[in-house]
C-alpha cells in the first residue's frame, strides 16, 4: 500500500540518508511531486479549486501532521475520498458526508470499524472480493506484515565486479554500503559503486560522493546556483555505552564555520528507533534554534558566522541489547537551505557507534552512579 511504501522511504532515509528529506518533503513525494513527475499535475496532487479531490484522513494520534500519515497505521484511517466521492471512512464521518450513504456493511479495519462504498463504484462489495480472493495478498495487515520486500538495500553476492555489500550499518561502516568508514566518500550516507564497480560516484572529483555532495556537479561552493555559501558543521557525541532502558544524554552542535550567515536544519533522525526522547538548544552570538523538542530532531537554526546551536539530547534505548560485534549507529545531519551552498558538504554529517548493554540487575541497582564502572571487565 502507499502507506507502507511511505513508511519504507521514512526508513531509508533514517537509516541510509541521514535524515536529509523532511517530513513534508517525504509526503510531497507520495502527492505532488509524483503528480508533477507524470505529467497530472493539473488534475490532482494538490488540494485545489479545478483539482479531482481525492483525499485520504487519518486520525493524527498526538503526532504532527506529516508524522502522522507517515507513521498511520491501517486502524487510523478515517475517511478516504477520490474526485470527491466517499470509497472508505468511519460511519460518524460518513454520516456527516451529503450522499455517503452506502450500501455496504462495515468491515473491521484492525479493530476499526469503517464502511467501504464499492456497491455503488463497481457494482460489488468488499465482502465479495474478500472472498473470492483468499489466496490472494491482502489488502490490509494488522501488525507485522508479511511477506513484504526489505527496505534495506543491499548487494548479496558479487555480481559484474561489483562489491557486495549487506547494508547494515556497523561501526566499521557507518551506511552499510561496504565501503569501510575512511575508504568511503560518504561515511554517513549509503553510496555504493552504482556505475563503476571500482569507485563510488563523485562527478566533480571534490572527495565528497555525489550521494553527499549538495552540489555534486562542481567544486564550487555556490556552483549549483546558490545565492551564498557556508559552512555547516555537524558534531555528535553519544556515549559508547548504553544501557538497555536507561536514559542517556548525547549533544549535537552545528556550526557556522563559513563567511555567511546560514540558515538550515539540523536534523538526528536516529531518534525514531529510541523512546522518552526530549531534547533543549542553545544558540549564542545571535543564533537561533527551537527552545526545545521531543520526539524526532529535525529543527531549522539560523547561525551567524562563527556560532553555534547546541542540542542536548536525553534519550532511552529500548533494547535488545546488540550482539557482539553489533553496535547501535546514530547519524545526524546539518542541511543548509536550497539557497545556500556549503564549501565542504562532509563535514555536515556527523556518525557515532554505541554498545548497547543489558541490565545486570533485575531490582533497579543501575539507577545509582555507574560512571566509575568497567565495562570491559566483569
Amino acid at each position: 500500500s502507499m502507506t507502507r511504501e511511505l513508511a519504507c522511504a521514512d526508513d531509508y532515509n533514517r537509516r541510509f540518508a541521514a535524515g536529509r528529506f523532511s517530513d513534508r518533503e517525504l509526503i510531497e513525494a507520495a502527492t505532488r511531486n509524483a503528480a508533477v513527475a507524470g505529467a497530472m499535475d493539473d488534475e490532482i496532487g494538490l488540494l485545489d479549486v479545478g483539482r479531482k479531490g481525492d483525499v485520504a484522513v487519518w486520525e493524527r494520534a498526538g503526532r504532527e501532521p506529516y508524522r502522522a500519515v507517515i507513521e498511520a497505521d491501517p486502524e487510523r484511517l478515517a475517511l478516504v475520498l477520490r474526485a470527491g466521492k466517499p470509497l472508505l471512512g468511519e460511519d460518524a464521518v460518513m454520516a456527516l458526508w451529503p450522499g455517503a450513504l452506502c450500501a455496504d456493511d462495515d468491515i473491521d479495519l484492525c479493530g476499526h470499524q469503517v464502511r467501504p462504498c464499492l456497491l455503488g463504484d463497481i457494482g460489488t462489495t468488499y465482502a465479495a472480493l474478500a472472498t473470492a480472493n483468499t489466496s490472494s495478498y491482502p489488502a490490509f495487515q494488522c501488525g507485522v506484515v508479511l511477506n513484504e520486500p526489505l527496505c534495506q538495500p543491499q548487494r548479496l553476492a558479487v555480481s559484474g565486479a561489483f562489491p557486495a555489500h549487506d547494508g547494515l550499518p556497523k561501526a566499521t561502516d557507518f551506511d552499510g554500503d561496504g565501503y569501510a568508514n575512511g575508504a568511503d566518500n560518504c561515511p554517513a550516507i549509503f553510496n555504493p559503486a552504482n556505475v563503476s564497480p571500482a569507485t563510488q560516484p563523485d562527478a566533480d572529483a571534490d572527495g565528497a560522493g555525489d550521494a553527499c555532495d549538495f552540489c555534486p556537479t562542481s567544486v564550487s561552493a555556490t556552483g549549483c546556483g546558490e545565492s551564498s555559501a557556508t559552512d555547516l558543521v555537524a558534531s555528535l557525541v553519544l556515549p559508547t555505552t548504553l544501557l538497555e532502558g536507561q536514559p542517556f544524554v548525547a549533544t549535537l552542535a552545528v556550526a557556522n564555520t563559513g563567511a555567511a550567515a546560514a540558515t538550515g536544519r539540523a536534523v538526528l533522525p536516529t531518534l525514531r528507533e529510541l523512546v522518552d526522547v526530549s531534547w533543549s538548544c542553545a544558540a549564542a552570538g545571535g543564533g537561533t534554534c527551537p527552545a526545545s523538542g521531543a520526539d524526532g530532531l529535525d529543527a531549522v537554526v539560523s547561525l551567524p558566522p562563527g556560532t553555534t546551536a547546541t542540542f542536548t539530547i536525553v534519550a532511552t534505548h529500548p533494547g535488545p541489547p546488540t550482539q557482539a560485534g553489533e553496535h547501535f549507529i546514530a547519524v545526524a545531519s546539518a542541511i543548509p537551505a536550497a539557497s545556500l551552498g556549503d564549501s565542504d558538504s562532509l563535514d555536515n554529517y556527523g556518525a557515532t557507534a554505541s554498545v548497547v548493554l543489558g541490565l545486570l540487575f533485575a531490582d533497579g541497582f543501575e539507577s545509582a552512579d555507574m560512571s566509575a564502572w568497567s565495562f570491559a571487565v566483569p
